[in-house]
Parts: C-alpha cells; structure tokens; sequence
C-alpha cells in the first residue's frame, strides 16, 4: 500500500511475475486501487496466474476509457489474453477509432490472438 503509483503499479508487475496463486488475494485488491494504471497491472498479473476474474474488467475498461495509456494497456493485455471471440469487439473498436496509434495497437492484438489460436 505505497503512496507511489508506480510502486504499486510495479508491485502487479512482479506478483505477476512470481507465479505464485497465494498472490491471487492481494491482487485481487489493487482491483480497486485509486489509479487506474495500477488496477489494469493487477488485473494482468492475475491473468498471468490464469485468474480470469479481472478478464470483464480490462474489456470494461477498454470500451469505456478515453485515456491513452490506459487503452494501451488494455489492449496490450487483451493482445496477451484475449480469444478469438474479442475479435469482433477489437474490430469494431478499430472501425470507429481517430487515434493511428490505438489503431496500430488493435490490430496488432487482432494478429497475436489470431496467431496464438491457431497454433492451439
């Protein structure tokens, strides 16, 4: 519970990188953090412990957000964790997207969930 962002945001990161579940709780908190940033990175990191109770959040997050790296973000762990049924939400997205680099980004998540499913 630092008062720095980044601390916490860092914190996500490296529970994450753990790979340990008993973490699963902790994080499970930071959902609610003050800062959107941190809550995206523990949402990831539960992901990376095959928790997918933060999946309906980071798309909650992608459609609703207006700030860049917070849809970064999202996208980037979409790209990781999504499946192929998010396509159609990245590709509606994508269509109605002003932003080149939120474009550049969607499409390519749209490539690594298209790559990584059919190697499965």
């Amino acid at each position: 519970n630092d008062k720095e962002d980044i601390v916490r945001m860092a914190a996500c990161e490296s529970l994450g990188m753990l790979g340990e579940i008993k973490f699963i709780p902790e994080l499970k908190k930071m959902l609610d953090d003050i800062n959107g940033l941190v809550r995206l990175y523990a949402a990831e990191a539960l992901l990376k412990l095959t928790d997918t109770s933060a999946i309906n959040f980071v798309f909650d997050t992608f459609k609703t957000t207006f700030d860049t790296d917070a849809r970064l973000k999202t996208i980037e762990i979409i790209s990781k964790f999504g499946k192929k049924e998010n396509i159609k939400l990245l590709e509606t997205v994508f269509n109605d997207e002003k932003n080149e680099l939120i474009k550049i980004n969607i499409a390519g998540a749209i490539l690594k969930i298209i790559t990584r499913e059919e190697k499965l």
